[in-house]
């Protein structure tokens, strides 16, 4: 008594780019896959891939294809559609766009530049004059 795996579901896609068609597992939903007649990456479905029947044919059709019997000479359904030797779609990868790089920086006016050192002189002060408080803080506590 062999359990045996259930058969795996999968769904037929025509390609946007060649129009080949092939079959993809349905494992592979929701993801890029190549195309692999042409390598184009085409994005597997969501929803269930049911192949589309084809379309209807007029009334009067042939006794045999009525009978659901191919007539000699003519491929199987399966082939006409392009899905009897069609070879299984592996995923790929698409790479993402690469980031844009940063504008370079602007040059700055004469008047930015001289407030920027302003600013930086009043720090540099400003720091200094911590330093010094501090300093003279310890020595008065130790004299």
């Amino acid at each position: 008594m062999s359990a045996e795996p259930p058969p795996l579901e999968t769904l037929a896609l025509t390609c946007p780019h060649c129009g080949g068609a092939f079959q993809v597992r349905s494992e592979y939903r929701g993801l890029q896959v190549a195309c692999p007649l042409c390598q184009q990456a085409i994005e597997v479905p969501v929803a269930s891939g049911v192949v589309p029947p084809p379309p209807p044919q007029a009334q009067s059709q042939p006794l045999d294809r009525v009978a659901g019997v191919e007539p000699a000479g003519e491929p199987p359904p399966e082939a006409r559609w392009g899905l009897a030797d069609s070879t299984p779609a592996t995923p790929v990868e698409v790479p993402a766009e690469p980031e844009p790089e940063p504008a370079p920086p602007r040059e700055l006016t004469r008047e930015e530049r001289q407030r920027l050192r302003r600013r930086f002189r009043i720090a540099v002060a400003v720091l200094a004059a911590i330093v010094l408080a501090i300093a003279l803080s310890l020595l008065l506590r130790v004299g």
